[in-house]
């Protein structure tokens, strides 16, 4: 099954936020399942997942204890399967901790991630693209939405996931913290 790095994150208003989309198809991530990915490792599975937990038990990283939203908008842009809230990276405490973890796990592993680093929280999911009509709808709702959106959102944790097979995450192991004021 898939596994991957991510900031655990809860927050009933991102939820909020994302059932304005709802009217075009969009399903809701639920508060349980919010997070922000650092790394996507690949699917692993038996000794190769027991490696990659071993490694992590004695990698510590450096990150900020809240984020802080910067807007909301689709991804990938030509698809718009995707609601997201940009957040900041002040100091690059996301990016210096995904390369810390990148460096710790490659030397033994393939590491599968294919997307450029973009720190964000997927809030709603679709299936399909959108079509030109509800693109000139979305575009109204993305203006709505990011008046609504919070100052910051506090950070819960730090976890090796491994995606079930109904999408659920399962949090594999705790990854030590060295949390930073912002």
């Amino acid at each position: 099954m898939p596994i991957f790095i991510a900031l655990k994150i809860a927050d009933e208003r991102l939820e909020r936020i994302a059932e304005l989309f709802k009217d075009l198809d969009f399903n809701v991530v639920p508060v349980e399942l919010q997070h922000l990915t650092l790394l996507f490792i690949g699917d692993y599975s038996g000794k190769f997942l027991e490696k990659i937990v071993k490694l992590l038990s004695d990698v510590e990283v450096t990150l900020p204890d809240i984020l802080k939203p910067t807007g909301i908008s689709l991804l990938p842009p030509s698809k718009g399967t995707h609601i997201v809230i940009e957040v900041l990276d002040e100091d690059n405490l996301l990016y210096k901790a995904r390369k810390v973890l990148e460096k710790k796990l490659s030397k033994h592993i393939e590491l599968r991630d294919r997307y450029e680093f973009k720190p964000h929280i997927t809030i709603a999911r679709r299936l399909k693209p959108l079509n030109n009509k509800a693109y000139t709808r979305i575009t109204r709702i993305l203006q709505n939405a990011s008046k609504m959106l919070p100052r910051f959102i506090v950070v819960h944790d730090l976890y090796l996931y491994e995606t079930s097979r109904n999408g659920t995450y399962i949090p594999l192991t705790r990854i030590k913290v060295k949390w930073t004021k912002i």
